[in-house]
């Protein structure tokens, strides 16, 4: 499963980046799989189940599970599958051009079904030189205002969701949280020494990105998007921004509340 984009800008100022690509191809086909799949998926391989004569195969399980953990549409900025709907966009974006891995992803590993996570959106690492603890906040936005609100005015805005990730006590309490919850040794012990190296403050060994990734129509989507975090960057203390624009097509119109309710209807008339 994976995405495909065409370029319309990037941007390099320093060690800050600012990038806007559009989806390309069968991407809303990807997302849900992506989504389906996030949904669904369970800690041990399922195996076909007898009871009491009936017998139940691995994908009528697979279909009772997806029927019982997807959550119910029902629009407006505090919908959790609008949420959803970006995240899935960010973890894939992330995951396939920055080898972006993490250990835990609200979408899958959420308490409730029908709420969102709380905290972070995404915290992930990546090896490369230095290892990079990546701090992802996501929003979905079609509001013709550039940036839109949710970049930097609201109060939940990107913008004070960062500055508060890089002063508060408790984003070290989150980084340990995400650590425990890894499934592989490996990736444990990659944000073990993350959050040890984030907590001592070791900005030379660690490089901290500010990731934004917001979601929006192409048709409203220009070079204003990227708000403070590209007049302002020295706002954001320590952190290297990496600020991606995910556009939809222009061919779907400004509304992305309709391109969600037919990508949502897909999903669950089987049409992936």
């Amino acid at each position: 499963m994976s995405l495909e984009f065409d370029v319309i800008s990037e941007e390099v100022i320093g060690d800050h980046r600012y990038n806007a690509w559009v989806v390309k191809g069968n991407w809303q086909d990807e997302i849900a799989k992506q989504y389906r799949n996030l949904r669904t998926s369970t800690r041990f391989p399922i195996e076909p189940i007898c009871l009491d004569g009936l017998e139940f195969s691995v994908e009528v399980i697979k279909e009772r599970i997806a029927a019982n953990t997807t959550p119910e549409r029902k629009g407006g900025n505090f919908d959790v599958v609008r949420s959803d709907f970006g995240e899935v966009i960010s973890y894939m974006a992330l995951e396939q051009v920055y080898s972006t891995q993490f250990g835990y992803k609200s979408v899958r590993d959420r308490e409730l079904i029908q709420l969102p996570g709380r905290g972070i959106d995404g915290v992930g690492v990546e090896v490369a030189d230095k290892l990079r603890l990546v701090m992802t906040e996501t929003k979905v936005s079609h509001d013709n205002r550039t940036p839109p609100p949710v970049v930097d005015s609201q109060r939940d805005s990107m913008r004070n969701q960062h500055i508060g990730h890089n002063t508060e006590d408790n984003t070290c309490k989150k980084i340990w949280d995400v650590a425990r919850k890894t499934t592989t040794a490996e990736l444990q012990s990659l944000f073990f020494k993350a959050a040890l190296l984030f907590e001592d403050r070791k900005f030379d060994v660690l490089d901290v990105v500010t990731c934004c990734v917001l979601v929006r129509p192409q048709a409203v989507h220009n070079g204003n998007d990227f708000g403070t975090f590209r007049s302002s960057p020295a706002d954001f203390d320590h952190g290297k921004i990496r600020f991606l624009v995910v556009c939809i097509p222009s061919e779907y119109g400004n509304n992305i509340e309709l391109v969600i309710d037919e990508w949502y209807r897909m999903l669950n008339e089987g049409e992936v």
